[in-house]
């Protein structure tokens, strides 16, 4: 049974680790998207520092009110910041001129950007794994990984298979059978059965 609850266990993670890496790294790579770790708590309690956002480029006439998005406050500088649209400019032909943010935590609205600065809209977020997936750690966690799929895979490899065990039946006793012993015969049986077994006499086969 232990065996048994181990193997669930290390299927468990396994499955939960392909997932992460699905979330964090194949899918975002995958759509050309972008993960980036949230340090402030200036979009809380939607986004908490700590968390992963994966951002999508997204164009500016495709943002909508309300979509939290990324940018760059200062142009050449590699600051980012997550906040959410609360405002778009638009001219006369409907292209927009303006996007205007501010965090969810914030009292007062960002400085208006140019749609150049907004590098793409936050598509899905992933709790508290951005200190995991931060900086340097990218790297272990990606590598704790794939050593934990291969540890598995090798653990199949060798895993044998238990031999088949054949059923045996419970032996049943049998009580020894003793000799039937016949009651003695009776002289008037006894006088029928040699009756029977005599020779048919002469006077019987005449006429």
């Amino acid at each position: 049974m232990s065996n048994k609850l181990a193997h669930w266990a290390l299927n468990a993670v396994l499955v939960t680790l392909m997932a992460l890496a699905a979330v964090v790294v194949v899918l975002p790579r995958v759509t050309h998207a972008v993960p980036l770790t949230v340090l402030t708590g200036s979009m809380t309690p939607t986004i908490r520092p700590g968390d992963l956002v994966i951002v999508r480029p997204t164009p500016a006439e495709a943002l909508y009110l309300g979509d939290i998005v990324t940018f760059q406050p200062v142009s050449g500088v590699a600051t980012l910041i997550t906040h959410r649209v609360i405002q778009i400019d638009r001219d006369a032909a409907g292209q927009v001129t303006g996007i205007q943010t501010q965090g969810d935590a914030n009292n007062s609205p960002d400085k208006p950007l140019v749609p150049g600065q907004v590098m793409g809209r936050v598509w899905y977020t992933v709790p508290k794994i951005g200190r995991l997936t931060n900086g340097q750690n990218t790297l272990f966690v990606l590598g704790a990984m794939g050593a934990a799929m291969v540890a598995y895979a090798i653990m199949l490899v060798l895993k044998k298979d238990p031999e088949p065990t054949l059923a045996v039946a419970p032996a049943i006793a049998v009580e020894p059978t003793l000799p039937i012993e016949l009651p003695p015969m009776g002289r008037h049986l006894k006088a029928v059965i040699e009756l029977e077994a005599a020779p048919t006499g002469r006077h019987l086969r005449k006429g």
